[in-house]
């Protein structure tokens, strides 16, 4: 397993009886990558208990969690690969600004269904590879008064492109007359 992130970052909470992850003192906004290969188990916005923008990557009986993102890029079922881009470190959720922002990456692994420290897991001998290649996707969400030709001009700055969010969406819009506030949508 790699850190999930390229460089050297501190630890600004380290693993404990009462905090069974570890915290990485990341920028806000900077890469997070898969730690390990496989399928997205979740790729969740909001509080979420405190965590916040959260992904979970499972493999085999090891799980992989990411916590506190800005933004996130996958979603639940996609299967990715060691070191993709799979969102962007951040405050959301419960975070205590103690260091600079508050933002960081909580960062937890779970071996057969009970919490580890990640730091047993990283290979230490060799680098962070470079990323896998990836298609950038951004989220959205939606509020009050929004339709899809208001998000499409926003992001693509053409109002008639509203077809192409609707396409990446079809999963979670049957109708593209009707969105709803508090939707996450794709941004393809």
């Amino acid at each position: 397993m790699i850190k999930p992130f390229v460089g050297s970052y501190p630890i600004t909470q380290g693993f404990s009886g009462k905090h069974k992850a570890i915290d990485f003192g990341l920028p806000c906004g900077t890469e997070v990558r898969a730690a390990e290969g496989d399928l997205v188990v979740f790729a969740r916005f909001g509080w979420n208990r405190g965590y916040g923008n959260e992904i979970a990557i499972r493999r085999g009986a090891r799980e992989t969690r990411y916590c506190h993102l800005s933004e996130i890029y996958v979603s639940e079922g996609q299967w990715v690969k060691e070191t993709q881009i799979i969102g962007k470190s951040g405050r959301s959720g419960f975070v205590i600004p103690i260091f600079g922002k508050g933002c960081h990456l909580h960062f937890e692994v779970f071996d057969n269904g009970l919490l580890r420290n990640p730091l047993e897991y990283f290979d230490t001998t060799s680098p962070t590879p470079p990323a896998t290649p990836t298609i950038e996707v951004r989220y959205y969400t939606v509020i009050r008064g929004d339709t899809l030709s208001i998000i499409a001009k926003k992001y693509y700055g053409n109002a008639n492109l509203w077809p192409k969010i609707y396409n990446a969406n079809r999963d979670k819009i049957k109708n593209a007359n009707l969105i709803y506030p508090g939707q996450n949508l794709r941004i393809p």
